[in-house]
Formats: C-alpha cells, sequence, structure tokens
C-alpha cells in the first residue's frame, strides 16, 4: 500500500507481493512505480515498516548507538554488511533495533526527503499503549497478540506493567497455541486472571475457535498493521 502525505493521506494503490526477499523486493518495486507511472513521483513522506525477527527491545537506558550492534547480536546472528538502526518505543521506556532493508530504503530514499524506518515491533507496541488507555479496569495479566498469516507478536502485562514482549513463527494453530501456552506456563498466568487481546483475525479464524476451548477472556480488536505487513510497503 502506497500513500502520500499532504493536508490528508491518499492512498495510490495495494499491491501484494509474492516473495519477502529484500533483493528481489527492490527490484519488483522498482518495477511498479515505472509500470504505474510513479517514477517521477515524489512524496512528502515514505513509512518503511519492517516486519522480520531481526529485531530485539531493549530497555532504552542501554540503548546507545555505539553499542546497537553488539545488542541485537547478543540475539540473532548478523552479517559483516547488516546494517543496524533503532527506533525508540516511548510508551514503554525501550528502543526496538533491527536490521533494515537497505536496498529497499536506497530506493525510497531517491523518492521522498523523508524517509522513516520503522518495524512493526513499534507499531504493536505503540497501537497497545493507545489501547490500554481505553480500559477502566485491568486483570492481573493483559496478554496483547497481534497476528500474522506465519509468526505472531505477543505483548503480556503483569499489574500494568509491561512483563514480556516476543515473537513466534508457527505453521499452524497447534503451533500458535503451544508458543501461547508455553508463554501462560513461564508465567504462571492463570486463566481467572488474564484478558487476551487479538488483533489481525477475526472471529471465523480457526485460531480464535480453539482459543475459545480454553478461554472466554478473550477481546478481538482491529488489526494493529495489514494482515501481512511483510507483503506491503506502506507510507
Amino acid at each position: 500500500m502506497l500513500k502520500a502525505e499532504d493536508s490528508k493521506t491518499q492512498k495510490f494503490f495495494e499491491y501484494t507481493f509474492e516473495v519477502t526477499n529484500p533483493f528481489v523486493l527492490s527490484n519488483k518495486l522498482i518495477e511498479i512505480f515505472i509500470e504505474r507511472n510513479l517514477a517521477d513521483y515524489t512524496f512528502d513522506k515514505i513509512e518503511l515498516i519492517h516486519h522480520h525477527m531481526l529485531n530485539t527491545l531493549v530497555p532504552e537506558e542501554f540503548a546507545e548507538e555505539k553499542n546497537l550492534r553488539d545488542l541485537l547480536g547478543a540475539n540473532i546472528k548478523l552479517l559483516d554488511n547488516d546494517e543496524v538502526i533503532f527506533e525508540p518505543v516511548e510508551a514503554f521506556g525501550a528502543t526496538n533495533i533491527f536490521v533494515p532493508y537497505k536496498r529497499l530504503m536506497k530506493f525510497l530514499s531517491s523518492k521522498t526527503a523523508q524517509l522513516i524506518p520503522r518495524h512493526s515491533t513499534g507499531v504493536f507496541l505503540e497501537k497497545t499503549a493507545v489501547e490500554r488507555k481505553k480500559h477502566l479496569q485491568f486483570p492481573v495479566f493483559e496478554i496483547y497478540l497481534n497476528i500474522f498469516p506465519e509468526d505472531f507478536q505477543i505483548a503480556v502485562f503483569k499489574n500494568e506493567k509491561l512483563q514480556l514482549y516476543n515473537a513466534f513463527p508457527y505453521e499452524n494453530t497447534d503451533e500458535f497455541l503451544y508458543y501461547l501456552f508455553f508463554v501462560w506456563e513461564t508465567l504462571d498466568i492463570s486463566e481467572d486472571k488474564m484478558h487476551v487481546y487479538l488483533s489481525g483475525i477475526d472471529s471465523e479464524n480457526e485460531i480464535v475457535k480453539n482459543l475459545s476451548d480454553f478461554t472466554a477472556n478473550y477481546t478481538l480488536l482491529p488489526a494493529v498493521t495489514p494482515s501481512s505487513v511483510n507483503n506491503y510497503i506502506t507510507g
């Protein structure tokens, strides 16, 4: 989904990519700009949301530019030519460190004076903070899930404080539930003291139907980001 920013946001088009390889994506994006006569078009601002697991969330006091690579490298294997950038998650006093798609950034930078590289972790946690402000009462445990076709993000709050953030891949509903129950067990979460908030899926999704067999304490929320954010470019 590509948008321009002026007095209001205007949707230009939406395109679903069949691959997520950054090299292939950047080449395909160039083709799309040419095919849609956008090759000479410039945008006031473009926001590029990365959705992958090449990231880590750390307390903001630990995140300094000189040690970003070391912090991220402690959680994932970095290549020598990987760039490392960060974005603040101010609502929770945290910093999200991640690997950006350099080829995509280089191309999109040529189309705007203001390219904002983001990660879906930051988007998810920001939206979670907004959603939590709507609550008048809190259970002991709040569990927020943002669900994609092949992975999901989870944030757990205990007594209104962020206890855990993570992301897990899954191939089917059983794997999804395995990781969810693993978190519940690890944090000693009991069904009568929690509420689950799900975004990215609707009531007909198999995940919801299976989850309802274990708890009635859940609420469906609007999707935080497009359901296949790794297949979209948003601006």
